[in-house]
């Protein structure tokens, strides 16, 4: 069906003025924080997590390679499957090289924290406008949320920020589908918007929006209990949107989960967690707020928020109560009634008991900081308040005001009890300006009553000065050169690094890195920036296998040396190496060792030395200093397999390497050997390798406990070692394929509907 020409073109000039007046709002907010002095990426997830990473998978991409793991860390980690961040997501701009030196990494991903917050204001606005609420009011409920205290607080995450930029609009596509009224178009948003909520990070926001979802479905199933036949269309759509989304996002979503359930481990405050084990109770409370400090939702106690903040201020509250009085007109509005008060008691953990629901809730029970629930109150009372704004400021001709005096006698009962509390709290705004602002909205809203004829000017009075205090909120960005990039210790790090990376064979080894000043995780981080490899990182979570072999490796110097860790860094008063490392020379205040006989990139052997069948056994052996590194460890039930192969003891093994290619994903090798042996590549073992010998596929060897191995007859063999996870790649195809299906299918739609249209006409 058409919409009237008068919509179109009041469409049209919502389409051209918003993203101007979206383009002012952010500036007066968050513009001086855009001349390349600040960035929100200054602290240490960012400095020795994130940006690391992403400098990693940027770099990759400009080789031509897709950076399915980071082969400098902790054995070579995967990357395709963690639920930090996706290399499917397109505003993460992988491909845009823009993370390739730690300080472009820095500023860059300062500006694109940036841009997700001016997407997470646009999406809220058009969801507040699916949501049938009108443009002033949907450009104060967005204002209110996007640069709300809890947003801030997520400004430090990149990777969280994101995804939950997109939830607001995947929401609203929700609500499209249920009210049935143009589900196309919601189907269309909502595929578009989960994909891209998903991609950003499969985690948290993800759960969110399932259980967000479901309370909007049951609602609208309550509200049209009568009339069953209305739940049809809605639940036919819902499915398609269902199915559509987990397969645009099954590259990201399963390779995740499969990850999740069986090899990874986490840390949290109550120790590690590994695969789908449950998170200890006492691990589920960080950061619960007392429910004497929910007064901060209309004060700014300066109270610790490492998770969440729910202050949003005396108006948006004020304004939210309101909302009641909508309920008839608009059933999403007693939806938003429950999130809003859920997630809001929820930030309290036990204290209201709420913790002890959440624990055994499916999915929900992965978040295990209380304060992460806040992101729901805030979306949810700033769209209340949009609500309660636009019934503030609509006609007054049939309003029953004791019912409008019993809830601001009730709002103000809420506010002196909280003032009360704010008492005992340092502010980090003053009272007189919140106090002030408030009674100053007062006085405006009665004008604007009082006034009718001045209706539309009035109204952008209310919104400048309902939005005047958050303006006085500090945004927590610091100055580039205050942040932890540019520590002391940092920048001694990536100068010796850089003096590492310049070492000819260091490409071929590892390097183990001892430092009583700065932690050897941060090390390993930067030398990513250099391709240095090495055996620590400070990622979360890891495969559980590599942090139990790989990062404890340092502790066992010949294992290390098997490993290829052929350098030795102490810097500080760090202890000499031992078992067997020789001085080379001092960089400024470190001194770097090598060992001679640690294992290269590849090698091959010709004789096992152990058989082993549990893990310790294995690592048993190196606590002796004089192991030998050069004969082969194999598990019990490939020895046999392996000793047959090599045979008795036949003339010493000679060979040579005729040719070689090596980059992020691949090493092709032609090597030219005069009897049976092993070639051992220095990589960690994984189902992700693909091993061919002349062309033909091999089932590799897993040797030394999780080195790759393959039988290698004599004469001259080309073997090709390729990292290439088959499910994803799979999944890829998957999704390209319900991709060109669902455009197909809306072009189709769309003829369609041109068709009859004109036929019509």
């Amino acid at each position: 069906m058409w919409m009237p020409s008068v919509t179109k073109r009041r469409l049209l000039w919502e389409f051209l003025l918003i993203p101007c007046v979206l383009a002012g709002i952010f500036w007066l907010f968050l513009g001086k924080f855009l001349s390349g002095e600040y960035s929100v990426a200054t602290w240490v997830d960012n400095t020795h997590f994130l940006l690391p990473l992403f400098s990693h998978v940027s770099r990759a991409f400009a080789a031509g390679e897709f950076p399915y793991r980071i082969n400098s860390i902790a054995g070579g980690v995967p990357l395709y499957n963690t639920p930090q961040f996706s290399l499917l997501y397109p505003f993460y701009f992988f491909r845009w090289d823009l993370y390739r030196t730690p300080v472009d990494a820095l500023l860059h991903v300062h500006y694109v924290t940036l841009l997700h917050v001016a997407i997470l204001w646009l999406n809220t606005y058009v969801m507040m406008r699916i949501f049938h609420l009108r443009v002033v009011s949907s450009v104060l409920g967005a204002t209110f949320f996007a640069f709300s205290a809890n947003t801030y607080e997520y400004l430090f995450w990149l990777n969280i920020i994101a995804p939950y930029s997109w939830l607001p609009l995947a929401l609203g596509s929700v609500f499209l589908i249920l009210e049935n009224e143009f589900p196309k178009i919601g189907l269309v948003l909502g595929w578009v918007s989960i994909y891209l909520l998903v991609s950003a990070s499969p985690a948290q926001p993800l759960i969110h929006f399932v259980y967000c979802a479901a309370v909007l479905a049951v609602s609208y199933a309550v509200v049209h209990r009568k009339h069953p036949s209305k739940w049809i269309p809605p639940l036919r759509n819902l499915t398609a949107l269902a199915v559509g989304s987990v397969l645009l996002s099954s590259a990201i979503l399963i390779p995740t989960i499969a990850f999740s359930r069986h090899e990874m481990v986490r840390w949290t405050q109550s120790g590690p967690i590994v695969g789908n084990q449950t998170i200890p109770f006492g691990g589920f409370l960080e950061g619960q707020l007392k429910p004497i400090e929910l007064a901060k939702v209309l004060f700014p106690l300066n109270i610790p928020a490492s998770t969440g903040d729910c202050y949003l201020g005396i108006i948006p509250l004020f304004l939210a109560v309101f909302a009641v009085f909508k309920f008839r007109r608009n059933w999403v509005i007693v939806s938003i009634f429950i999130l809003a008060a859920y997630a809001l008691l929820s930030s309290t953990g036990s204290h209201l008991g709420l913790a002890y629901v959440n624990y055994l809730l499916p999915l929900l029970n992965k978040i295990r900081e209380p304060g992460r629930h806040l992101y729901v109150f805030g979306l949810s009372l700033c769209t209340l308040a949009a609500f309660g704004f636009e019934h503030l400021t609509e006609s007054v001709a049939q309003r029953n005001w004791k019912h409008h005096a019993a809830v601001a006698c009730c709002f103000l009962i809420v506010l002196g009890s909280s003032y009360w509390i704010r008492q005992r709290y340092e502010t980090l705004i003053s009272d007189s300006i919140l106090l002030g602002s408030f009674a100053l909205f007062m006085g405006a809203l009665a004008a604007t009553l009082l006034l009718r004829k001045f209706r539309g000017l009035a109204e952008l009075v209310l919104v400048g000065i309902a939005v005047y205090p958050a303006l006085y909120y500090p945004v927590p960005i610091a100055n580039m050169n205050d942040g932890d990039y540019f520590s002391r210790e940092n920048l001694h790090s990536h100068r010796i690094l850089q003096q590492v990376a310049k070492i000819k064979d260091i490409g071929q080894y590892r390097v183990i890195i001892s430092d009583d000043q700065f932690s050897p995780q941060y090390w390993s981080m930067n030398a990513a920036y250099y391709n240095v490899r090495t055996f620590q990182a400070f990622v979360n979570p890891l495969p559980a296998g590599q942090v139990q072999e790989m990062l404890s490796a340092p502790l066992l110097p010949r294992y290390a040396q098997l490993l290829g860790g052929k350098y030795y860094l102490a810097c500080g008063n760090a202890v000499s190496p031992q078992g067997g490392y020789l001085f080379e020379r001092d960089i400024e205040d470190c001194k770097l060792y090598s060992a001679p006989d640690a294992r290269p990139y590849y090698f091959l052997s010709t004789a096992i030395d152990l058989s082993y069948r549990q893990v310790q056994q294995f690592l048993d052996k190196f606590q002796l200093a004089d192991t030998n590194v050069n004969n082969l460890s194999v598990s019990s039930k490939d020895e046999p397999a392996v000793a047959d192969w090599l045979g008795a003891a036949t003339p010493s093994l000679q060979w040579q390497s005729l040719g070689e290619e090596r980059s992020q994903n691949h090493f092709h090798i032609h090597l030219q050997t005069n009897r049976r042996s092993v070639l051992v590549l220095n990589e960690y073992f994984g189902g992700e390798w693909q091993v061919s010998l002349n062309g033909k596929k091999q089932r590799p060897l897993k040797v030394n406990l999780n080195q790759i191995g393959l039988l290698l007859p004599e004469g001259s063999n080309v073997v090709r070692f390729d990292y290439q996870p088959q499910l994803f790649t799979s999944l890829v195809f998957v999704q390209w394929i319900t991709l060109a299906l669902l455009a197909a299918g809306m072009i189709v739609a769309c003829l369609k509907h041109f068709h009859e249209n004109t036929w019509t006409a």
